[in-house]
């Protein structure tokens, strides 16, 4: 699955890049309906958790007097509001993948692409994770490791994990 899905990502950034050029403003639309959330965290060192929030609002069109709201209410609804004024090179990981996972949810996109996201983090913490991207979405998509398949069913109502 993961080839296939490598394969697919690296001919669909073949196209985009293709299609850039006659239709630029394509790139803005992919930008709004897609999310990543990475295994690994893509963060900067430097900006703090509420920066990160701030930066994403902007790159996927949210406008900017709804970006701080929106940033409250997703370090709220994640736990992780008293970490608002931390940098991330000082945040635990749990912290760094439920921001990692809120960055990705910016924005309303249609399409979520999740590697792992509660990766790191204490049960509770994931189970917590696990709960808010189940009500988040009617269906999921999302790459597990083997160790989770057991809890799949229990999470979500459509859940593509390798074999």
């Amino acid at each position: 699955m993961l080839r296939c899905c490598s394969c697919c990502w690296i001919c669909c950034c073949c196209c985009i890049s293709l299609l850039y050029d006659f239709f630029p403003s394509l790139i803005c639309l992919l930008r709004r309906t897609l999310g990543y959330c990475p295994q690994f965290d893509a963060l900067w060192r430097t900006l703090t958790v509420r920066e990160h929030l701030h930066c994403y609002a902007a790159l996927r069109g949210v406008p900017p007097r709804d970006a701080g709201r929106l940033a409250d209410q997703f370090m709220a609804g994640l736990r992780i509001s008293e970490h608002a004024s931390k940098h991330a090179k000082d945040c635990s990981g749990g912290t760094k993948r439920k921001l990692s996972y809120a960055m990705s949810m910016l924005g309303d996109p249609g399409i979520v692409l999740l590697d792992e996201p509660s990766t790191g983090m204490d049960p509770q913490s994931k189970r917590f994770v696990w709960d808010t991207i189940l009500a988040s979405f009617k269906v999921i998509l999302a790459k597990l490791p083997t160790l989770f398949k057991l809890n799949s069913e229990n999470l979500s109502r459509a859940i593509a994990a390798p074999s």
